[in-house]
């Protein structure tokens, strides 16, 4: 899952940045957005261990470029949600141990990931506002 940002409508305040200032600018700002939505995730995924909050982190892979990722190999199960599916082994159950179950009912999407998302894009203007008042 990736997203690209594109900003407009602050043409006339980027204009008089020069260059340095604003590759200063976009990479706090990403900088900002990644943490943003890498400490929400982690505050709303589902812990049972706390090993899926735990993992989720922001790595700089370029200049302006920044990811969130989760080192859980299960992130993309929580957050989509798996359908029931034919079980051809024996699960651990919680509180009742390995059982074999023909069926396994699925796992509910959780979206925590996509809430963050979305709490970015509520908050992606104050972010940029609060960049330039630094710069």
């Amino acid at each position: 899952m990736s997203i690209d940002i594109s900003i407009s409508g602050i043409e006339k305040v980027l204009e008089k940045l020069n260059p340095e200032k604003y590759r200063l600018l976009m990479t706090k700002y990403l900088e900002a957005s990644a943490e943003l939505v890498a400490s929400v995730s982690a505050a709303l995924a589902p812990r049972r261990t706390g090993r899926l909050s735990s993992s989720i982190k922001v790595s700089r892979r370029d200049e302006l470029l920044y990811e969130v990722v989760s080192e859980a190999p299960y992130t993309l199960y929580v957050e989509k949600g798996v359908k029931p599916f034919t079980l051809q082994r024996s699960v651990l159950i919680n509180g009742a141990g390995w059982r074999f179950i023909k069926i396994h009912p699925g796992i509910k999407p959780s979206g925590f990931i996509s809430r963050a998302i979305d709490t970015w894009k509520e908050n992606k203007d104050k972010i940029l506002n609060n960049q330039l008042k630094i710069l």
